[in-house]
């Protein structure tokens, strides 16, 4: 059987997101869900379960489903500074750019102006044509900061396209 991916912010200890994934799975019940974020992490020990990176999705999920937070403005730097302690954030988000994007890239095969919770069609491998893709949930109150930021408004552009 088939199953549906939920992608958020699932690999970090974030009561909101986790809960908005475990809510998602309830309702998608009987059906298998697999829960994917920007990186790959086991969340047992927070009550959650294992996370799996969303851009190495195997085989193809029947759905995939964007829910939890403000995926929809969360760009995919912000996103791993995120995930790291309050001293490395701080050191990573004052890298020069082209270092920063050199990180991004290497450790979420995301670029500079991708988004890290709301992906293309084409970033998840493979995906079938059938496979509808779902907004659940994800915010959207920093829209107007988006739209600001030229390569980030194509991307969601695209994305919700």
């Amino acid at each position: 059987m088939r199953y549906v991916a939920l992608v958020g912010a699932f690999e970090r200890d974030n009561f909101g997101d986790v809960a908005c994934a475990a809510i998602t799975a309830k309702v998608l019940q009987p059906l298998p869900v697999l829960r994917a974020g920007m990186l790959s992490a086991d969340m047992r020990a927070t009550g959650s379960g294992p996370v799996a990176a969303a851009r190495a999705l195997r085989p193809s999920p029947a759905a995939i489903v964007f829910c939890g937070g403000e995926t929809l403005a969360c760009d995919a730097a912000d996103g791993l500074a995120m995930n790291l302690d309050e001293r490395h954030a701080t050191a990573f988000l004052s890298m020069p750019p082209q270092a920063r994007a050199r990180g991004v890239r290497a450790t979420t095969l995301a670029d500079e102006f991708s988004f890290a919770y709301v992906l293309r069609a084409d970033q998840m491998l493979p995906l079938s044509a059938d496979a509808p893709l779902i907004y659940h949930s994800v915010g959207g109150t920093n829209l107007a900061e988006v739209a600001q930021r030229r390569e980030l408004r194509q991307e969601l552009q695209t994305s919700l396209r």
